[in-house]
């Protein structure tokens, strides 16, 4: 059921009209009055008479034109100018108006929000001529999939609306369906073609709200979680709610978290598969919370990263980091640490000098220090990117480009950038074993940064059938499961300085027999309430060899007594 557009601007124009009308007919009536005074009467009324009639019609002309200014003005007030369409004060007033007669006659009512996936894209590689170029024909395209139904608007940036009266869930998801098949051509920009593809959350009244407000506010919240999970629609439901509530109270938490010691950094190793041996580690930030235990980054970064707390989140863990290499440094472990900036980092006009300041006080070459940025917070803003970067370099630092393979960047692009490594994109490294495609981007990949004099890094390194596929496609560096989960920094400096495990490292992956971390060691999570891993209990052959990390005990194994950190088991291959 279609719904009706707003006459306010006709209703307008027409009040304005009849007021006008009314005012002339008022006249007539004067001047047929005055005209038939006697002749008796006097030369005053006479000249009244000359002087009311141009006054009249002034004051009529005048008040026409206000009504037909303050209509358009109505109307403009109504309509989104880029594109024609309602604007979100008109969608609001339209759905104020159904829900109030939806209370009467208990008619439903869904709300959808539209969000166009990654649009900054197209303004920053085409332009903000093309992506309004985009944004016009974007409204045809929703009107045309609802086959004239409903009402469209475009709510901001490239936020869609719509709204539908007498839709039920399965109606209101068939339209949505209807809304992404509508989309799927390609639009035609700057004469190219641009594949677009949209986030649909759905709320429907009265199931999951009575006021524009709540309506507005849950459709939003269905509309992040399809992009969140990389569905194309999602409908409300109040677990999304709890989910959204949680978020609230993490990012709350988080501002106490930062003063209250609660994050610490775990370390990851990165091998050359050259040598096999650790050198450099990743500082991978965790959040010991009092009620919800350890939290992995995934959990409140991205909070971190939508407010100002990123940045003292990232001086947190660019401290500590520093701080344990040089304690590190001092007891004969020579390792780059490599700490990942997000997009706001990039914005921030003291990020070089701070960094000078920590090196400096720990003492440490600026060498020793690596940054990784993801390609996609390089390409929200190139320009203003590339100068951050080349302070960077000016300072000393290594630099590295974080999932590569998943932006719209090109390594001849960022060769006029001073990056030192890519990190291919673990969704590339994963599938090498079973997608060709897969295996043949990250052999490309590989090939072209060693001739334009990069080293590169496969993320995500999992099984040991990957492993030999990097390492017959000549990879510098690998870092995954299957190497070592990231852990604290005790027990990655116990098993860095135990010969055995190093050893072993060096010499497995030099003969392309895997590490000490392979299936053999399933990774086993923190405890919430020690911040360790409980000590695995292995049936080994007696050609396996145990060693109790996790004990008390040390063990002498040949190069000195190392406090004992963690169970491993050492197959017979190393």
């Amino acid at each position: 059921m279609g719904i009706d557009r707003p006459v306010s601007s006709r209703a307008g124009l027409v009040a304005f009209t009849a007021f006008a009308a009314g005012v002339l007919a008022a006249a007539a009536t004067l001047l047929v009055g005055l005209a038939a005074v006697p002749e008796a009467s006097t030369r005053l009324d006479r000249l009244a008479l000359a002087v009311l009639l141009p006054v009249v019609v002034v004051a009529t002309i005048a008040v026409y034109r206000a009504g037909v200014t303050a209509t358009a003005m109505a109307r403009e007030s109504l309509v989104d100018p880029l594109t024609g369409l309602a604007n979100r004060v008109h969608f609001r007033q339209v759905l104020d108006d159904r829900l109030a007669d939806g209370h009467a006659a208990w008619s439903q009512v869904a709300v959808l929000l539209i969000d166009l996936d990654r649009f900054k894209e197209v303004n920053d590689t085409l332009g903000h001529d093309a992506g309004d170029v985009l944004l016009q024909q974007v409204g045809p395209r929703l009107s045309g999939a609802l086959g004239g139904d409903g009402l469209v608007a475009r709510l901001g940036g490239d936020e869609f609306g719509v709204l539908l009266e007498g839709t039920d869930e399965a109606d209101a998801l068939r339209r949505a369906g209807a809304i992404v098949a509508g989309l799927e051509p390609p639009f035609t920009v700057d004469d190219g073609l641009l594949d677009v593809e949209a986030s649909i959350g759905i709320a429907l009244f009265p199931d999951h709200g009575t006021t524009t407000e709540t309506l507005l506010q849950r459709a939003d919240i269905a509309m992040y979680r399809a992009k969140s999970r990389q569905h194309a629609v999602e409908l409300y439901s109040p677990e999304q709610d709890h989910h959204s509530r949680r978020r609230l109270n993490l990012l709350a938490d988080l501002r106490t978290a930062l003063g209250n010691n609660e994050l610490v950094v775990h370390y990851q190793p990165q091998v050359n598969l050259m040598t096999g041996r650790v050198e450099t580690v990743e500082a991978l930030v965790r959040w010991r919370h009092p009620r919800e235990g350890l939290l992995a980054p995934g959990e409140f970064v991205p909070l971190a990263e939508r407010t100002g707390l990123i940045r003292p989140l990232t001086a947190l863990v660019v401290a500590e980091a520093l701080g344990q290499i040089a304690r590190w440094r001092a007891r004969g472990l020579d390792l780059v640490v490599s700490v990942n900036l997000s997009a706001r980092n990039l914005h921030d006009p003291h990020l070089s000098a701070q960094l000078r300041d920590l090196l400096t006080r720990h003492d440490l070459p600026a060498r020793q220090l690596q940054l990784e940025l993801t390609e996609s917070s390089i390409m929200d803003d190139p320009e203003r990117a590339g100068t951050v970067l080349r302070a960077l370099d000016e300072l000393g630092v290594r630099l590295a480009i974080d999932d590569f393979g998943t932006g719209y960047s090109s390594l001849a692009y960022l060769q006029r950038l001073p990056v030192d490594e890519i990190k291919i994109d673990r969704s590339f490294v994963a599938g090498m074993a079973d997608r060709p495609a897969d295996r043949v981007i990250v052999h490309s990949t590989i090939d072209l940064a060693r001739n334009l004099g990069l080293t590169v890094t496969a993320e995500g390194v999992e099984t040991e059938t990957v492993l030999d596929l990097l390492r017959e496609a000549d990879c510098h560096s690998v870092q995954g499961y299957f190497i070592s989960p990231a852990v604290a920094a005790d027990e990655l400096e116990a098993l860095l300085e135990c010969p055995l495990w190093a050893g072993g490292m060096a010499a497995g992956l030099s003969r392309g027999q895997g590490s000490l971390f392979g299936p053999e060691l399933p990774h086993v999570p923190l405890s919430e309430s020690t911040g360790r891993r409980p000590a695995p209990v292995f049936e080994t052959a007696d050609d396996h060899l145990v060693l109790d990390l996790d004990g008390e005990p040390t063990l002498d194994l040949g190069g000195g007594r190392h406090p004992s950190r963690r169970t491993v088991i050492v197959p017979p291959r190393l």
